[in-house]
């Protein structure tokens, strides 16, 4: 069962979505995954692309005021 993102534990907005950073690089290492609030700038633990959504989804719900 999929983690559904939980809303942004400081503003409360419910459109917070994943952000992905992929440098013009061949070493998947370097690339890397959070969850990202537009609406307040927060942002969660990154992880690389290599690592599991639902690490970087459990580590934005876990996240508190």
């Amino acid at each position: 069962m999929t983690e559904e993102l939980k809303p942004c534990p400081f503003c409360g907005s419910t459109r917070v979505f994943i952000e992905r950073d992929y440098p013009r690089s061949e070493n998947p290492a370097l690339d890397k995954e959070w969850v990202e609030c537009p609406r307040c700038g927060a942002t969660g633990p990154w992880h690389t692309v290599t690592r599991s959504h639902q690490l970087i989804i459990r580590g934005w719900n876990r996240r508190v005021e």
